[in-house]
């Protein structure tokens, strides 16, 4: 009997400890960021599961945007990338159900309506096609775990969020605007629901940089209270549909300018070598 009576206690008590339901609870978690831009931020995506060889057929997506029905000329992509060693996540009794949103300075919180059920530590890569955020805004992008007691939202949301096709071998989807409670309850704000307060994994804060192609990079490193490397966040803008229209603007200004100019040109010579064709005729009359 005593000897159950301890085992007993010692089960209690392990229910009981708040690091039994998670095993991340009480350690700190850094992201040590760097900002990449240009050459280097395209060199970065090029090498990076973010696969930036899929956006290389940029001036094929406004119009493969159009003919669905999406202006998308105000829009940017952006793809959020994510992994970590998958044991440090993992809930007591199950691994967690991991899904991303953003708090965007100016805008308002965006849930990203997509979710990676049983997480154990897998590169998880989500794309958005979103109003582009104006350099100088800042971001918070949070990874959370799904602590819902239903799986009804989520069905909800998963039947209900727009895909797109940017490309054949590109899709993304739209944030969803949601309100978030100091309950830390989540209320969807394009439809009467809520969701249960999720938990808190990791999360990237950074300021937008300014870029002449709207391609940028924002690579994170995570660390554990313990100084560990735990894992990789991510964060990136890939294609920029103002950058991409001025790119074809400046295009068309070129090449129009470039017309004009050896038109002229070439109307110039036409002219002297007509005065020289008249000038030497006259010289034969005489």
């Amino acid at each position: 009997m005593a000897q159950r009576a301890i085992i007993i206690g010692l089960l209690i008590s392990l229910l009981c400890s708040p690091t039994a339901v998670h095993a991340n609870t009480g350690k700190a978690i850094k992201a040590v960021l760097e900002i990449l831009t240009g050459a280097a931020a395209a060199k970065s995506l090029g090498n990076s599961a973010h696969a930036y060889e899929k956006y290389k057929t940029e001036d094929e997506i406004l119009k493969r945007l159009k003919e669905q029905m999406v202006d998308g000329s105000n829009d940017a992509i952006y793809s959020i990338y994510f992994k970590t060693n998958g044991a440090t996540w993992s809930d007591f009794w199950s691994y967690p159900d991991v899904f991303f949103y953003v708090d965007i300075e100016g805008k308002g919180s965006f849930l990203v309506p997509q979710i990676h059920e049983g997480y154990r530590g897998t590169p998880i890569l989500g794309r958005v096609l979103a109003e582009e955020v104006a350099p100088g805004t800042r971001i918070i992008v949070r990874v959370m775990d799904d602590d819902s007691t239903s799986d009804a939202i989520w069905n909800s949301i998963l039947k209900s969020r727009i895909t797109l096709q940017a490309s054949d071998t590109l899709s993304v989807t739209r944030f969803l605007p949601v309100s978030v409670a100091a309950s830390g309850e989540f209320r969807f704000l394009d439809r009467r629901a809520t969701m249960d307060a999720p938990d808190f994994m990791a999360y990237a804060e950074f300021v937008v940089p300014e870029t002449e192609d709207g391609v940028w990079l924002v690579d994170g490193k995570l660390y554990d209270s313990d100084h560990q490397s735990i894992g990789t966040i991510q964060i990136a803008s890939v294609w920029s549909a103002k950058k991409q229209i001025a790119k074809q603007s400046n295009t068309v200004s070129s090449w129009f300018g470039s017309t004009v100019f050896w038109g002229v040109l070439g109307g110039c010579l036409l002219l002297l070598f007509i005065a020289q064709v008249i000038q030497d005729l006259r010289k034969t009359s005489k």
